[in-house]
Protein backbone atom coordinates (compact mmCIF):
# COMPACT_ATOMS: atom_id res chain seq x y z
CA UNK A 1 0.00 0.00 0.00
CA UNK A 2 1.04 3.33 -0.81
CA UNK A 3 1.52 5.56 2.12
CA UNK A 4 -0.91 7.87 0.10
CA UNK A 5 -3.63 5.96 0.68
CA UNK A 6 -3.15 5.36 4.51
CA UNK A 7 -3.89 8.84 5.49
CA UNK A 8 -6.46 8.69 8.37
CA UNK A 9 -9.71 10.58 7.68
CA UNK A 10 -11.56 12.49 10.58
CA UNK A 11 -13.09 9.27 11.45
CA UNK A 12 -10.30 7.84 12.78
CA UNK A 13 -10.55 5.09 9.80
CA UNK A 14 -7.75 4.83 7.73
CA UNK A 15 -8.58 5.50 3.88
CA UNK A 16 -9.19 2.62 2.00
CA UNK A 17 -9.51 0.12 5.12
CA UNK A 18 -12.72 1.49 6.22
CA UNK A 19 -15.82 -0.77 5.47
CA UNK A 20 -18.73 0.10 7.04
CA UNK A 21 -22.11 -0.67 5.54
CA UNK A 22 -25.25 1.51 5.66
CA UNK A 23 -28.43 0.67 8.00
CA UNK A 24 -30.42 0.81 4.87
CA UNK A 25 -29.03 -2.82 4.65
CA UNK A 26 -29.46 -3.92 7.92
CA UNK A 27 -33.01 -2.63 8.17
CA UNK A 28 -34.02 -4.71 4.78
CA UNK A 29 -33.05 -7.92 6.25
CA UNK A 30 -33.48 -7.60 10.04
CA UNK A 31 -34.16 -11.41 10.28
CA UNK A 32 -31.44 -12.55 8.36
CA UNK A 33 -28.99 -10.69 10.55
CA UNK A 34 -30.37 -12.09 13.85
CA UNK A 35 -29.98 -15.26 12.82
CA UNK A 36 -26.52 -14.96 11.70
CA UNK A 37 -26.16 -13.19 15.48
CA UNK A 38 -27.54 -16.51 16.96
CA UNK A 39 -25.35 -18.68 15.02
CA UNK A 40 -22.29 -16.93 15.61
CA UNK A 41 -23.10 -16.33 19.23
CA UNK A 42 -24.16 -20.19 19.26
CA UNK A 43 -20.76 -21.13 17.90
CA UNK A 44 -18.40 -19.02 19.63
CA UNK A 45 -20.00 -20.14 23.01
CA UNK A 46 -19.33 -24.03 21.95
CA UNK A 47 -15.90 -22.83 20.97
CA UNK A 48 -15.81 -21.38 24.50
CA UNK A 49 -16.68 -25.21 26.33
CA UNK A 50 -14.45 -26.88 24.06
CA UNK A 51 -11.43 -24.77 24.63
CA UNK A 52 -11.86 -25.01 28.12
CA UNK A 53 -12.64 -29.27 27.74
CA UNK A 54 -9.47 -28.83 25.86
CA UNK A 55 -7.04 -27.00 28.91
CA UNK A 56 -8.51 -29.73 31.33
CA UNK A 57 -7.26 -32.55 29.33
CA UNK A 58 -4.08 -31.17 28.14
CA UNK A 59 -3.29 -30.31 32.12
CA UNK A 60 -4.12 -34.23 32.81
CA UNK A 61 -1.77 -34.55 30.11
CA UNK A 62 0.97 -32.48 31.21
CA UNK A 63 0.47 -34.60 35.03
CA UNK A 64 0.89 -37.82 33.73
CA UNK A 65 4.05 -37.05 31.36
CA UNK A 66 5.66 -34.50 33.42
CA UNK A 67 7.66 -31.15 32.15
CA UNK A 68 10.53 -28.90 31.81
CA UNK A 69 10.10 -25.70 33.03
CA UNK A 70 11.93 -24.32 30.11
CA UNK A 71 12.01 -26.71 27.06
CA UNK A 72 10.87 -29.39 25.11
CA UNK A 73 10.44 -33.34 27.14
CA UNK A 74 9.27 -35.65 24.48
CA UNK A 75 7.19 -38.67 24.66
CA UNK A 76 5.79 -41.61 22.26
CA UNK A 77 2.91 -44.52 22.44
CA UNK A 78 1.85 -46.71 19.89
CA UNK A 79 0.05 -44.29 17.92
CA UNK A 80 1.19 -40.74 18.93
CA UNK A 81 4.01 -38.55 19.94
CA UNK A 82 3.76 -36.49 22.40
CA UNK A 83 5.63 -33.12 23.31
CA UNK A 84 5.41 -30.79 26.37
CA UNK A 85 7.03 -27.08 25.79
CA UNK A 86 7.47 -25.38 29.17
CA UNK A 87 8.04 -21.79 29.10
CA UNK A 88 8.77 -19.00 31.34
CA UNK A 89 7.46 -15.49 31.11
CA UNK A 90 10.59 -12.65 32.03
CA UNK A 91 9.88 -8.98 33.37
CA UNK A 92 12.32 -6.58 33.77
CA UNK A 93 11.02 -4.72 37.20
CA UNK A 94 14.28 -2.59 37.35
CA UNK A 95 15.04 -1.89 33.97
CA UNK A 96 17.91 1.13 34.66
CA UNK A 97 19.52 -1.56 37.55
CA UNK A 98 19.84 -4.25 34.98
CA UNK A 99 20.84 -1.90 32.17
CA UNK A 100 23.73 -0.61 34.64
CA UNK A 101 24.95 -4.58 35.52
CA UNK A 102 24.38 -5.66 31.65
CA UNK A 103 23.33 -3.05 29.32
CA UNK A 104 22.75 -6.11 26.29
CA UNK A 105 19.83 -7.81 28.03
CA UNK A 106 18.16 -4.60 27.81
CA UNK A 107 16.59 -3.65 24.50
CA UNK A 108 14.17 -0.64 23.55
CA UNK A 109 11.90 -1.62 20.98
CA UNK A 110 9.86 1.44 19.63
CA UNK A 111 6.02 1.55 19.45
CA UNK A 112 3.41 3.51 17.61
CA UNK A 113 1.40 5.70 20.18
CA UNK A 114 -2.20 5.12 18.45
CA UNK A 115 -3.79 8.27 20.36
CA UNK A 116 -1.04 10.87 19.48
CA UNK A 117 -1.29 9.32 15.92
CA UNK A 118 -4.85 9.69 15.41
CA UNK A 119 -4.49 13.24 17.08
CA UNK A 120 -2.14 14.06 14.64
CA UNK A 121 -3.86 13.06 11.54
CA UNK A 122 -6.66 15.22 12.14
CA UNK A 123 -4.56 18.26 13.41
CA UNK A 124 -1.84 17.81 10.67
CA UNK A 125 -2.59 16.60 7.69
CA UNK A 126 0.65 17.65 5.89
CA UNK A 127 3.15 16.60 8.71
CA UNK A 128 0.66 13.35 8.56
CA UNK A 129 2.28 12.90 5.04
CA UNK A 130 5.53 12.57 6.06
CA UNK A 131 4.88 10.52 9.08
CA UNK A 132 3.39 7.79 6.56
CA UNK A 133 5.98 7.67 4.73
CA UNK A 134 7.85 5.71 8.07
CA UNK A 135 4.66 3.38 9.32
CA UNK A 136 3.48 0.18 7.51
CA UNK A 137 -0.43 0.03 7.82
CA UNK A 138 -2.20 -3.47 7.34
CA UNK A 139 -5.55 -4.26 7.47
CA UNK A 140 -6.80 -6.17 10.67
CA UNK A 141 -9.20 -8.18 11.57
CA UNK A 142 -12.56 -6.87 11.95
CA UNK A 143 -13.78 -7.71 15.46
CA UNK A 144 -17.53 -8.71 16.30
CA UNK A 145 -19.65 -8.86 19.15
CA UNK A 146 -22.87 -9.49 19.41
CA UNK A 147 -24.95 -9.35 23.11
CA UNK A 148 -28.39 -9.78 23.84
CA UNK A 149 -30.99 -6.78 24.34
CA UNK A 150 -32.44 -7.08 27.71
CA UNK A 151 -36.17 -6.20 27.20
Amino acid sequence: MTPNANVSDFRDQINGLATTKSNLVVKEHPSKLEALARIIRSKKDQKSLLESEIKHLETDLIMLCGYKDEGVSHFSTSEFKISTTGKLTRKITNAQRLYDIAPQLVVNKPALNTKEFNLLARSNPILMQRVLECIETKEARTAVSIKSIEA
